[in-house]
């Protein structure tokens, strides 16, 4: 073995042992044979669910927002959307009742209405707070699952060569991943149409359909039974309240009213976590999460958030952000 993989764990170790012996069989997600009544994966039951317990809530609505420069052939940039459209299933997708249960429900055409706003007036000002209102104001729109399109996209004119795109999405049909799928193949097909050439996208071997009914003909029987078993469990009994010492009176409905707070670690400081974090085997973000559980036990004094804390360096997970392509620039907001 050599030095590198002499500072694994011993669970990493045996891992890629199995790796080295060829234990791990690759498991091909095949095309799906039904078109009507597919289920929910899990996360989009999650998902399908909160949006019931709160109708009408625009809370897991993701907007983002993307400064172009230059020339725009709007038709082209149509075209790549109706593309887009065309070639993924779940942006075609809406979640209606079957027999008391979920289902997704693929539209098979569907056209993206991209409507055009004039702010030329704000042009060589302070566009960006007027944009920032714009993209709170499309954001703050609830979907209808069973009814509409749950993507929608605005276009914004400041110039003849200056553009802002405008898009917002419900998080059961995406994700921070998928937004940077959508951008290289956004990219990729305006560069395409804008010199009236096809498509050069190759044709996806599967749809997000597919997983779902993949990943529940995996997770049933025993398997899944335990699964449940365990979350009952964790869950039994009366749901615990955070009892933070806040100044305002906790509201009877939540409202997911709340900020954000900005603060920078010193880079010895950021060394030390980091390092802090390798020894115990650990990103630097389960680390960070950790420690913030750690706090919240200091002002509260619940024994379950204490749990949480010493557990969340195995449990805890980090993801990450596509930066965007070429001329298209994500505006953060």
């Amino acid at each position: 073995m050599n030095k590198q993989n002499s500072n694994l764990s011993s669970t990493k170790k045996a891992i890629l042992e199995k790796w080295k012996r060829g234990k791990f069989q690759a498991n091909t997600i095949p095309k799906r044979q039904t078109f009507n009544n597919i289920p929910l994966s899990f996360s989009q039951k999650r998902l399908w669910f909160i949006d019931q317990l709160y109708h009408g809530s625009s809370f897991y609505n993701i907007p983002i927002a993307f400064h172009i420069e230059g020339q725009l052939k709007i038709t082209a940039l149509q075209q790549s959307l109706n593309e887009i459209l065309k070639r993924h299933e779940i942006w075609r997708t809406n979640f209606t009742l079957v027999n008391g249960e979920p289902v997704q429900k693929v539209a098979p055409n569907l056209t993206w209405n991209l409507p055009i706003i004039n702010i030329e007036h704000f042009s060589g000002k302070d566009w960006e707070e007027e944009v920032k209102q714009l993209v709170a104001k499309e954001a703050r729109k609830p979907f209808n699952l069973a009814k509409e399109l749950l993507v929608r996209a605005t276009l914004l004119r400041l110039s003849e060569e200056e553009y802002v795109l405008l898009l917002t999405m419900h998080h059961i049909i995406t994700d921070g991943w998928s937004c940077g799928v959508f951008l290289r193949e956004l990219s990729t097909l305006y560069a395409a149409f804008s010199t009236n050439q096809p498509s050069p996208l190759p044709e996806l071997p599967i749809q997000y359909a597919d997983f779902t009914i993949w990943q529940r003909d995996r997770t049933q029987g025993e398997f899944l039974a335990t699964k449940l078993n365990y979350w009952k469990q964790q869950l039994s009994g009366d749901l615990t309240v955070l009892e933070l010492p806040t100044d305002p009176p906790r509201p009877s409905v939540t409202t997911f009213a709340g900020a954000k707070q900005y603060f920078t670690f010193s880079a010895p400081l950021t060394d030390t976590l980091r390092q802090l974090s390798q020894r115990e085997d650990a990103t630097l973000f389960m680390s960070l999460l950790a420690a913030f559980n750690i706090l919240l036990y200091r002002y509260t004094n619940q024994e379950d958030i204490k749990n949480v804390a010493n557990k969340q360096i195995l449990q805890a997970t980090i993801s990450s952000r596509i930066s965007s392509l070429l001329t298209m620039k994500q505006v953060n907001y």
